[in-house]
């Protein structure tokens, strides 16, 4: 097998880290919201969504943050 045939990407920063942080920060803030519901008794599944929401929405500003970085 020739490695010159398989096109790769450069090494550093890929364009669909923000994607992983949008799914690693929805499932983070899901666990949260799963451990706040489960300890307060209030609110159910609209507090795992919302923390969920905010979670994906904070990993996918952290990868943009960190991709513009050089």
């Amino acid at each position: 097998m020739d490695s010159d045939a398989e096109p790769r990407l450069p090494p550093g920063h890929q364009p669909y880290d923000p994607l992983n942080g949008v799914r690693i920060g929805a499932i983070a803030g899901g666990l949260v919201g799963i451990f706040v519901a489960a300890l307060t008794g209030f609110g159910g599944i609209g507090t795992v969504a919302g923390a969920a929401i905010v979670g994906g929405g904070a990993g996918y500003a952290y990868q943009k943050r960190h991709q513009a970085s050089p």
